[in-house]
């Protein structure tokens, strides 16, 4: 069986160890990378070609900025499959706008 490949990225090192966890007791997936910081998901995404990204919407100092880096990650791996997380559910909608939760 082939698992899922999933990146994550968060700001919060717990979230990320948390999903992290997550995703290795899952038989059918694996972490294939994962980042805390935000402009070095673009370069994690080239190299271990993930299918699936689990990407935070709010980053600290910018409340969209998932959103903005998604195109630069498509530009990488136009197929990728995108789930953004957030605490803030007022965001959902426009992360949706953007091609997430594909």
């Amino acid at each position: 069986m082939t698992k899922i490949q999933v990146a994550i990225g968060d700001d919060h090192i717990y979230a990320v160890e948390g999903l992290r966890k997550i995703i290795s007791e899952a038989k059918d997936m694996e972490c294939v990378g994962s980042t805390t910081e935000l402009l070095e998901l673009p370069g994690l995404v080239k190299k271990n070609l993930p299918d699936v990204l689990v990407l935070d919407i709010d980053w600290l100092g910018d409340k969209l900025a998932g959103i903005h880096i998604l195109p630069d990650i498509r530009k990488v791996h136009p197929a990728i499959k995108v789930v953004m997380i957030t605490v803030y559910h007022e965001l959902l909608e426009l992360a949706r706008e953007e091609g997430a939760f594909a």
